[in-house]
């Protein structure tokens, strides 16, 4: 004699709709569980193998720079996709909940800041807000507090 046991005003799958909602759910909610350590890892491998690359000295998105930048352009988008997908699913699983709302519009602005962050790659005209001038991953020294106020910005010399 086995029963289900549900929560009221839940019913079990019963259906193959509710089956492949069900997995359709949790595959977007493990893309949230891939999407940081995949970006992390990729990163990390490009600093170890970048030659005169120093995470103290340099912006990560100083990455997408030079003849290899398509890899971190890639991991910035890939990782906002996967953002994406996973505030869906947060959407799909916390449907009747209180932070249905805004749990995933607030994870689904972080994925679009990602892919923007992939597809606008840094310039050779950047500059941080100590004034630190930035043209490559070898000559940079930026801090990682840029603004993008009008008199931030100075010409590369």
């Amino acid at each position: 004699m086995t029963q289900r046991l549900t929560t009221r005003g839940t019913a079990a799958p019963d259906t193959v709709s509710d089956t492949t909602t069900t997995t359709l759910t949790r595959a977007l909610l493990t893309c949230g569980v891939v999407a940081g350590p995949l970006f992390v890892v990729v990163a990390l491998l490009q600093v170890l193998f970048r030659d005169g690359f120093d995470l103290s000295r340099h912006l990560l998105s100083l990455l997408s720079l030079g003849e290899w930048g398509w890899i971190q352009i890639t991991n910035f988008v890939v990782g906002g996709l996967l953002a994406i997908a996973f505030a869906i699913g947060l959407r799909r699983a916390l449907r009747p909940g209180r932070g249905a709302t805004w749990a995933p519009l607030l994870v689904g602005g972080y994925g679009l800041g990602l892919i923007a962050g992939g597809v606008s790659s840094p310039t050779q005209l950047s500059a941080s807000c100590r004034g630190h001038r930035m043209a490559s991953p070898t000559t940079s020294a930026g801090t990682g507090c840029c603004t993008p106020l009008p008199h931030r910005w100075r010409r590369w010399r």
